[in-house]
């Protein structure tokens, strides 16, 4: 293990104020500095301060910059990258089921309390380069958030992003994991996870379309489908795509984030951080004139007719409560089947998606948030099964 671990190589510093190294140490010296008790004193009295005090104090811990060797503790000044990400998951609803589940995965090289004691640190092996550690950064960021629901702290994608040690007398390490090496494009990922930046609140919902087969979010999802299929840009005037924001704003709150982005996405001008501010911007904005009937009347002027001829009617209310229970019901009976918390199987904000988004297919399910392509292949045809039973 030795051996082993004293192949990754990282800068130590006196503490978060000091900029100059004092010295390179590897994985074993890191795991004695944490393991045994060094800093035991000092961490027990941070984790008695109050939240305030504690942000204060924690700086006069010793530090690694964990992902290299540093000459100076900033990005320029890197002479050599560890091969190491650090991962920090801050204040865990569900600390011990999530230590569990995360000692069981083969990218955990490293796992120890963060020093407030309501997080969790780790290291894991990637590719020893600074040319790809943010990319690699954003696929262990949508891999956790899709494995086990857990959302990595952002700062981590710096690649001189110093870790505080701390103390932790059961630390696990695991000399033999794995290295990751997916590693995802920044724009791409922006523009594919749009989803990742909303946030759960109340929508308001226009219902004169809600004993509609599908509903506003059938009709939504549609709408999107018809223009990327078709090429056709809704927003080629400023008018247009203002009045598609306001109604998307009206109709799902911050859900309509997504459908707005794709909408806009079929303007030759489209910016993806441009985009986003400007829903912001009506979302804020929103006086709640305009329904979602004036979208289908505007999809129906460029030749997409959303309506079939014949509209079936539904009882939207009884069946997304039934699925809703049913879905809950199953993400349980997994759960106990695999010996997982039933979190890390998908999180309430995927089973508001799922709600949503109707996936009937597996690759529509790829789409939906929370859903990696693993958790499609292991729980897929069952979470499918059910929604088919109650969209059919």
């Amino acid at each position: 293990m030795k051996n082993i671990n004293s192949t990754y190589k990282f800068s130590l510093f006196k503490d978060l104020f000091t900029k100059t190294p004092e010295q390179t140490i590897d994985v074993n010296q890191l795991i004695e500095f944490i393991k045994y008790p060094y800093l035991k004193s000092q961490i027990d009295r941070l984790r008695a301060l109050a939240k305030i005090e504690y942000t204060k104090q924690k700086r006069q811990l010793p530090t690694v910059t964990l992902s290299g060797v540093f000459s100076e503790r900033k990005n320029a000044s890197l002479e050599t990258h560890s091969g190491l990400m650090q991962i920090d998951f801050d204040d865990i609803t569900n600390y011990n089921e999530s230590r569990t589940a995360l000692l069981d995965d083969p990218y955990t090289y490293v796992l120890f309390r963060s020093p407030s004691g309501n997080g969790i640190k780790m290291l894991v092996k990637i590719n020893p380069s600074d040319m790809t550690h943010k990319s690699q950064f954003l696929a262990l960021e949508k891999y956790y958030l899709e494995e086990y629901n857990l959302e990595m702290d952002k700062g981590t994608k710096d690649v001189s992003r110093a870790m505080l040690l701390s103390y932790d007398p059961h630390l696990y390490c695991n000399p033999f994991s794995e290295t990751f090496a997916e590693v995802i494009d920044e724009k791409k990922y922006k523009q594919n996870n749009v989803i990742l930046n909303t946030v759960n609140e109340p929508r308001a919902v226009y219902h004169s379309l809600s004993g509609l087969e599908g509903g506003e979010e059938y009709f939504a999802k549609k709408l999107c489908d018809a223009v990327k299929e078709r090429n056709i840009d809704l927003t080629d005037s400023y008018q247009y795509w203002r009045n598609i924001g306001f109604i998307l704003a009206n109709t799902f709150g911050e859900y309509g984030r997504n459908y707005f982005h794709q909408l806009s996405a079929q303007h030759p001008e489209y910016n993806f951080d441009k985009c986003d501010a400007k829903y912001t911007q009506l979302h804020k904005d929103n006086n709640g004139g305009l329904n979602f009937a004036s979208l289908v009347y505007m999809a129906r002027d460029r030749g997409i007719e959303l309506f079939d001829k014949a509209v079936k009617t539904k009882k939207t209310a009884p069946a997304k409560t039934g699925l809703r229970e049913a879905l809950k019901k199953k993400r349980l009976e997994i759960a106990n089947e695999n010996g997982k918390p039933a979190f890390t199987i998908f999180s309430n904000k995927t089973l508001e998606c799922l709600l949503i988004e109707l996936p009937k297919s597996e690759d529509d399910l790829d789409f939906v948030y929370g859903f990696g392509k693993k958790k499609v292949q292991q729980f897929g045809p069952q979470i499918l099964k059910i929604i088919n039973s109650y969209i059919a």
